[in-house]
């Protein structure tokens, strides 16, 4: 008698869908940590392994990749000090401080090339330090990450679906939070997000940048003195001819030349020296900052102390106390966070004395050298003479206050590189209202002497 095998079939034929029951039951494999750091790469820098932050001052030498980390490290710091509000390098974006960690904790060695290797590795070990491991899809855990990178929002809490470091030197998140938490389940590929990512870049122009705002403050200045110089031009040709026409006249009806000539060198020396500096109002200025650099030892480029590089560097110097602030508690965070937003009160006061010294300095000028050229008649002498130590008191106002803040800036950023964030807002704060305090007080003790 043959075997029934029909009951032996429908047995397997269930188990078979039992099976698949189960399986179509359990969770999606969650990703691993080559998705997550394909997602940042491709968030941060496009993927690209020699991407640096856009707002760069100051441009690498050559292909990071093909540099040391020294020598990253050596053109961050150059970087920043020369006005960047970000030292950011490479396909995860790693700024100088957390790099210099690093560096310090063994992980990679100056000597080492940068390239996309060493990346890598650095971009895996700083997602490890965060407690991420692969299959990880917790909010916490997603968290953490996002304090790492700008670029990944928070997915809960305050600010969820921001960066933490939401508008910090032009930051933004730049995927939603549905998004991000989709990838870390594997629901979504990171290529799929191409699109989003591309429209969330294109907001990214109505961010926070803060060096072009600054630069059109500093150029906006400049305009002012070059129209007030314009103005004075016209006035004192003006006055010139006239007094032409006085001294001619007074020639013809008393026949005596002399009173023609009569210190006319003199004041046509000095009509060509005002028309000097007034057509070039920012070559008196630009002499002054070569010297008050040449003594402060200003970080910035050009020759001179200029009001760009130095609202350029205060911001720079601000901003740099953020970098890598995530990974410290939470006190010191909101403690830099409240120092820094205190730094901007005498911060606002200085380029503001410096644009008033150096409008002075114009005008005085040439109220002065107008007054020792057409002061030549016995009874103005003592007056044109008062007149021309104007220009010599408001210039040295201008030198001492650009002095005090190329000082305090190069006092800001040697304490900066040296100590926590915390404790260096508090000594930038303490030296930008000293520099405050002596940049009110002390010109106007200069006048009094001058007079």
């Amino acid at each position: 008698m043959g075997h029934d095998v029909y009951p032996l079939r429908s047995r397997l034929l269930s188990a078979l869908l039992c099976l698949a029951c189960l399986f179509m039951a359990l969770p999606a494999p969650a990703c691993t940590e080559d998705t997550v750091l394909d997602l940042v790469g491709r968030l941060e820098a496009g993927g690209n392994h020699d991407t640096v932050y856009y707002g760069v001052k100051v441009r690498p030498p050559r292909a990071i990749t093909t540099m040391s980390v020294g020598e990253v490290l050596a053109w961050q710091r150059n970087t920043v000090r020369g006005g960047s509000v970000s030292s950011a390098a490479g396909k995860y974006q790693i700024i100088r401080p957390t790099l210099q960690g690093l560096v310090d904790q063994g992980v990679v060695q100056p000597s080492e090339t940068f390239d996309a290797a060493t990346q890598d590795r650095l971009g895996r070990h700083l997602l490890r330090a965060t407690g991420y491991r692969a299959g990880d899809t917790s909010p916490e855990t997603a968290n953490r990450v996002a304090g790492v990178w700008a670029a990944l929002p928070r997915v809960s809490g305050a600010g969820a679906g921001h960066s933490v470091y939401e508008g910090v030197a032009a930051n933004h998140a730049l995927i939603t939070a549905p998004s991000y938490r989709a990838v870390l389940a594997c629901e979504r590929t990171v290529a799929s997000l191409g699109s989003e990512i591309a429209a969330v870049r294109g907001g990214q122009t109505f961010g926070f940048h803060w060096d072009q705002v600054l630069e059109e403050i500093a150029g906006a200045s400049q305009k002012v003195l070059a129209g007030i110089g314009t103005s004075a031009i016209g006035l004192l040709l003006g006055l010139f001819v006239v007094d032409l026409v006085l001294r001619a006249g007074s020639w013809i009806f008393s026949g005596n030349p002399e009173a023609l000539y009569a210190g006319l060198a003199f004041r046509l020396l000095t009509v060509c020296l005002c028309l000097a500096l007034l057509t070039m109002p920012g070559a008196f200025i630009d002499f002054i900052g070569a010297v008050v650099r040449q003594l402060a030892g200003s970080p910035g480029t050009g020759t001179a102390f200029s009001l760009n590089a130095f609202v350029s560097g205060r911001m720079a110097l601000i901003f740099s106390l953020f970098e890598g602030l995530g990974i410290w508690p939470i006190a010191i965070q909101v403690g830099v966070i409240v120092i820094a937003a205190l730094n901007l009160l005498p911060f606002a006061l200085l380029p503001g004395l410096i644009v008033y010294w150096s409008a002075r300095l114009l005008l005085a000028a040439a109220a002065g050298l107008f007054a020792l050229g057409f002061g030549g008649l016995k009874e103005t002498t003592a007056k044109a003479r008062s007149a021309a130590l104007l220009p010599v008191s408001a210039g040295l106002s201008l030198f001492v206050v650009m002095l005090l803040t190329g000082i305090t800036l190069e006092m800001a950023w040697s304490v900066r590189s040296e100590t926590n964030p915390l404790f260096a807002a508090m000594s930038f704060l303490l030296l930008e209202i000293t520099a405050a305090a002596l940049a009110w007080f002390l010109p106007p003790a200069i006048g009094k002497i001058i007079k």
